[in-house]
């Protein structure tokens, strides 16, 4: 992990899961999380954001874009599979980069 300055009370932390890359962020009254695709580790998208990229390239339309720490253990267990497969080296091509604008620049 790299060394980041810190700001306030900010905590950082980034866990490697199999083929995916997890950034949680927790400060400031906010809880944030980040996933990437281990074998593309620039291309940062939000957590619910990339749950429903996922659900809508399988047709399931259901939406996570407003998760809290409460319920995101539950959100992972249900998603990760579909996040795993979304994110594969053999799906998740430079095509697909292009299109999901929403992704996070982050270096």
């Amino acid at each position: 992990m790299k060394q980041y300055r810190q700001m306030l009370d900010y905590v950082v932390a980034k866990v490697a899961l199999r083929d995916l890359l997890f950034q949680f962020v927790k400060g400031n009254g906010e809880f944030r999380v980040d996933i990437a695709p281990a074998h593309a580790p620039d291309d940062w998208y939000d957590f619910g954001e990339a749950i429903d990229l996922a659900s809508d390239a399988e047709g399931t339309g259901t939406s996570a874009t407003h998760y809290r720490m409460a319920n995101f253990r539950q959100l992972l267990e249900a998603n990760i599979e579909r996040l795993r497969h979304y994110f594969s080296k053999e799906t998740y091509a430079p095509s697909r980069r292009d299109r999901t604008a929403k992704r996070k620049v982050m270096r």
